[in-house]
């Protein structure tokens, strides 16, 4: 299975080799080609059941198993293959996605966190849990939420409710020591 390190680093190589020889500059048409070819992989790989990242050899290709905050680079292409083309497939697969880190964050602890699909699970109170991965998260459903903005108050609302619970979450969390920080603080104290 090819995960969405693979489908970043395809955006990269489509951009570089869209051009014939060294020095010419890139083809539009051909990036925003493979881009899209991209997008429609990143399309179907986010329809799949979920099930918890354990190992990057896993080859599986019935169920979707990389961590949250690596999914966020696919959800945030597909709003851009959104804006490019104005399909809402594109924006359906965000929407999907950001709906099922919605419906994890409602059961994880502490309240507001978002599930990384590794470390700790929903409903569980020990084990790691990682504010960066967790912003990577929020800044993927933040991203569908923009443009639900004209169309969808109710969506957008809901969204941008999501994303101020999770920042209050990491405001509000007490520090043990004052030179700690988050991230170590969650890693190594927990919750």
């Amino acid at each position: 299975m090819l995960c969405f390190r693979c489908l970043l680093g395809g955006v990269v190589l489509c951009i570089a080799s869209a051009g014939a020889r060294a020095g010419d500059a890139p083809d539009a048409g051909e990036i925003r080609s493979r881009f899209l070819r991209m997008a429609e992989f990143a399309t179907a790989e986010l329809q799949k059941p979920i099930t918890v990242f354990h190992d990057r050899k896993d080859a599986s290709t019935a169920t979707h198993h990389m961590p949250s905050f690596e999914d966020v680079h696919a959800a945030r292409a597909l709003c851009v293959a959104y804006d490019l083309t104005g399909n809402e497939k594109y924006l359906a697969a965000c929407r999907r996605w950001s709906d099922r880190m919605l419906d994890f964050q409602d059961r994880m602890i502490p309240a507001g966190a978002y599930y990384m699909n590794h470390g700790r699970a929903p409903g569980e109170d020990k084990g790691p849990w990682n504010v960066a991965d967790s912003g990577s998260v929020a800044l993927g459903v933040l991203a569908t939420a923009v443009r639900l903005a004209d169309r969808d108050p109710v969506g957008y609302a809901r969204y941008l409710n999501s994303v101020s619970t999770f920042c209050t979450t990491t405001r509000e969390f007490p520090a043990p020591t004052p030179i700690c920080s988050r991230v170590t603080r969650w890693r190594h104290f927990g919750w």
